[in-house]
């Protein structure tokens, strides 16, 4: 009975409803058993440990930038209430993800390394003779 209640939104903590803190308690519960997962495979290397680390940094990114902009609106100046470019900066680190997740699956500089006495070999961008 005090479930649907609380997941209604009928009950309150410090003024938020029940169901916002439900959300962010299954976002840690499923974050929680990926970790016991990629622990229980012995870890990552090379583009997947970098991409992983993207995701999480740039989510939390998301959610403070969302947080910020879109949720604090009220205590803001009027005439910055509502302008568009508050919702542009919310959403930014989503493009953020977005574009640093591809750029690291494609690019060939994120690949491990082999364990071998090669010479580190860096990535710069190609000359181009004109």
């Amino acid at each position: 009975m005090q479930l649907t209640r609380a997941v209604r939104g009928a009950i309150t903590l410090n003024g938020h409803p029940a169901s916002a803190y439900f959300i962010l308690a299954l976002i840690a519960a499923l974050l929680a058993l990926a970790d016991r997962r990629m622990i229980r495979n012995g870890g990552l290397s090379g583009r997947v440990r970098l991409a992983r680390h993207l995701w999480r940094m740039c989510f939390a990114f998301f959610f403070a930038a969302g947080l910020f902009f879109l949720g604090q609106q009220r205590v803001m100046p009027s005439w910055l209430q509502g302008a568009w470019y508050l919702y542009v900066l919310g959403l930014a680190p989503l493009a953020l993800i977005a574009f640093w997740l591809i750029s690291v699956r494609v690019s060939s500089c994120f690949r491990a390394r082999r364990l071998t006495h090669e010479p580190r070999r860096t990535c710069t961008p190609r000359q181009t003779e004109v």
